[in-house]
């Protein structure tokens, strides 16, 4: 690795400048556990001279306050400023939801403090883990790649800045300046993947290849993302839009089954970054190719769609809350990326919108309360031009709506009745005819 001979705060500060893209003397979170890796960046980083707030994020999942304590007295010491947040961690896979919330959490508190970047002290030594447990899952090309010194959360750079220095290279600059720090008592167990790994695995691979086999490791894992970062297949046959991206079919079925399931990685990286690119995942991926439309695959973090001619990839979000009105006079209602909008008219204009996102009602049939909401299964409407009812799950398909867009359409309901499927359809029981008196106008507009 280039830079070797350099001190090792002379190469924090490189990384960080460098491939971090960090400015000097830029404000910093760091990640602060009490954990000799953090330990060490968080000093190294005073000591060099930068701003720096201390973050200790507090999972409640072990002994949080002794680690919490350990931080604060560091601070004290440093003469820095140092905060605890404490965060609630979701059911499931218990390092992956912890990781999700730690990280939103050190996200949000640069944004308060006005840092520039949230910084890390994982290692070459996490890198050679990371890999190793992503060849366990089958992850691909990508998962060789590893941690990125530089990535987005949440509009926030994450930084990881001793990604060329093994742990062992921590400890020593640690041992060299007398630097106390707290060991993890987990990190000896067996009760996770990584923990066994790190107690198991990488002792054996470092009896055969020497002490440098973690960083030998992190080396390739960066050769692997250099590859990666360069113009990826996925932008010749996929564009981003407002929720995700699509894939074009006809363009992605001339690659080869390696390519293609590079492709799905890349895709589920770059539009739904909770999802970890499994195998198996990129398998039921593949299989949609010959899917019909409307069929989708879901996992934590993606949902991805057969669509007409595309796989259109989404994070899942849950359904926004209906929003209730009074609708004698003018009334607003935004739900979810929409913007729902009545106005009263008066007499009925000359001329009626051309466009679908806009509606004249008769304001004298429309019920005096509406609610805007998400439309459901099973939700029918009396739409304008038709005779009969019709499912609103229909309708959207014979208008060729996406189905990946289908459950952002929203309709107004009044006194038990669909009366728009907005942006779609008006229900005749709201049409204006030749007896209205008095019109009103009802629009939308959206965020995508």
């Amino acid at each position: 690795m280039s830079g070797a001979g350099r001190p090792f705060a002379a190469r924090v500060a490189a990384s960080l400048t460098g491939e971090g893209g960090v400015a000097e003397g830029a404000r910093l979170v760091v990640a602060a556990s009490g954990g000799v890796d953090s330990t060490v960046l968080l000093r190294t980083l005073v000591g060099a001279g930068w701003s720096v707030i201390a973050i200790h994020v507090d999972h409640s999942l072990r002994d949080g306050e002794r680690e919490a304590q350990f931080v604060r007295d560091l601070g004290e010491s440093l003469g820095i400023e140092t905060e605890t947040v404490r965060v609630e961690v979701a059911p499931g896979n218990v390092q992956a939801r912890a990781r999700e919330a730690r990280y939103a959490a050190l996200a949000d508190a640069a944004r308060r403090h006005g840092a520039a970047a949230v910084v890390t002290g994982h290692t070459a030594t996490d890198q050679a883990e990371t890999v190793l447990l992503n060849l366990v899952r089958g992850s691909g090309l990508r998962g060789l790649a590893g941690m990125a010194v530089r990535r987005d959360l949440g509009g926030v750079a994450l930084v990881r800045p001793l990604l060329w220095a093994t742990r062992a290279e921590v400890e020593a600059e640690a041992a060299a300046r007398g630097w106390g720090w707290i060991e993890d008592p987990t990190n000896a167990t067996g009760r996770y993947r990584r923990n066994r790994l790190r107690r198991d695995v990488l002792p054996l691979l470092e009896a055969e290849g020497g002490s440098r086999t973690a960083a030998r490791i992190a080396a390739a894992a960066a050769a692997a993302r250099a590859a990666l970062d360069r113009p990826a297949l996925l932008d010749l046959v996929g564009t981003a839009d407002g929720r995700g991206g699509v894939v074009d079919l006809d363009r992605v079925r001339v690659l080869d089954r390696p390519a293609r399931l590079a492709v799905w990685a890349d895709a589920l990286r770059r539009w739904a970054p909770g999802a970890a690119a499994s195998a198996a995942l990129l398998d039921r991926i593949d299989a949609l190719l010959d899917a019909p439309v409307g069929q989708r695959v879901g996992a934590a973090g993606a949902v991805v769609w057969r669509e007409r001619g595309a796989l259109a990839f989404t994070t899942p979000t849950a359904p926004p809350p209906p929003v209730v009105v009074e609708a004698s006079g003018r009334w607003s209602a935004a739900v979810g990326a929409g913007w729902v909008e009545g106005r009263p008219l008066g007499a009925v204009p000359p001329s009626f919108p051309s466009s679908p996102n806009a509606e004249v009602v008769d304001a004298d049939r429309v019920p005096g309360r509406l609610v805007v909401r998400p439309w459901r299964d099973g939700d029918r409407v009396r739409p304008l031009g038709r005779g009969g009812s019709a499912l609103v799950s229909d309708l959207l398909a014979d208008r060729r709506v996406r189905p990946s867009r289908r459950r952002d359409v929203l309709v107004v309901e009044g006194g038990g009745e669909v009366l728009w499927v907005v942006g779609h359809r008006l229900a005749r029981a709201v049409a204006v005819t030749d007896a209205t008196r008095r019109a009103a106008r009802w629009t939308v507009s959206t965020g995508f």
